[in-house]
């Protein structure tokens, strides 16, 4: 296996503060070394003290959801009032406790033009990792309207231009997995898209259109976001947002898994498996 994959744990549910073992799986993973994030729902569970005990116990970083920097927008779509703002004072305890705090927003027909608002949100707030998951609108999402093939690719061309604003986004759930944000850039090189101007307009203020075509010729931003996600029944998926089961920790390698996964990912990081 390449040197660079390497285990990460994300402590996730539901929500996993509902553990009553949390903390101890949290220093079983740091004993063995083991990398881990915890993206805890947004509740007055998650407070400054446990901020405190994740910066001392070395966490990788903690991953928190916000799909709108609007209160009817974020609200409506998660479902619970005042939850937006009990979202951005977590955001602003994990800056104050060191803690790397990642993002993740998905995105749909409900939140796409407020996506500028959260990028010079975050931009402000100094928080630089930024995960966009396109929705797929099955179970408790049913309700929810997903962008089509157009606005994805305005997405993904868009948040390439985020980078030169220091701004890291992982883009999850494109139009097909192999399709890259570079496509994106050479479809809508040429012509542009009401909705791709729209977004760059509203980030005009944190996008350094000099800067942008030197960003994009560095070396791709290494994506920390490959993933399995491992049931309490021990079936395996090859993420948590995807439902595509790839196989049972009580019968198939880890090894194995990890082939499966990148297979579904991307074919061309196969190589990489010894």
């Amino acid at each position: 296996m390449a040197k660079d994959i390497l285990p990460v744990i994300i402590f996730t549910g539901g929500d996993p503060m509902l553990r009553k073992d949390l903390r101890q799986m949290i220093n079983f993973s740091v004993n063995e070394n083991v990398r881990y994030y915890v993206m805890p729902s947004a509740s007055p569970m998650v407070s400054g003290e446990f901020m405190s005990f994740l910066s001392e116990n070395n966490a990788s970083g903690i991953i928190i959801s916000l799909d709108g920097i609007n209160p009817k927008i974020h609200d409506a779509i998660r479902r619970s009032l005042g939850l937006l703002d009990l979202t951005v004072y977590l955001l602003r305890e994990a800056k104050k406790h060191g803690l790397r705090t990642i993002v993740s927003t998905t995105v749909m027909k409900q939140n796409i033009t407020n996506l500028p608002d959260i990028a010079v949100f975050l931009h402000d707030l100094g928080i630089t990792d930024w995960v966009l998951l396109f929705l797929v609108n099955k179970g408790r999402a049913s309700s929810l309207e997903m962008v089509n093939e157009v606005e994805k690719k305005a997405v993904l061309r868009w948040s390439r231009s985020l980078l030169s604003s220091g701004i890291n986004t992982q883009v999850i759930g494109t139009i097909d997995r192999d399709f890259t944000r570079d496509q994106a850039d050479e479809e809508l090189e040429l012509k542009s898209t009401s909705l791709f101007d729209f977004l760059m307009k509203k980030t005009s203020r944190i996008i350094h259109l000099e800067d942008i075509k030197k960003t994009m010729i560095k070396e791709n931003i290494p994506n920390e976001w490959f993933q399995m996600y491992v049931s309490c029944n021990g079936k395996v998926y090859d993420s948590i947002f995807s439902g595509n089961m790839i196989g049972d920790v009580r019968r198939d390698k880890f090894k194995n898994l990890i082939s499966r996964t990148m297979a579904n990912e991307s074919k061309s990081m196969l190589k990489d498996i010894e």
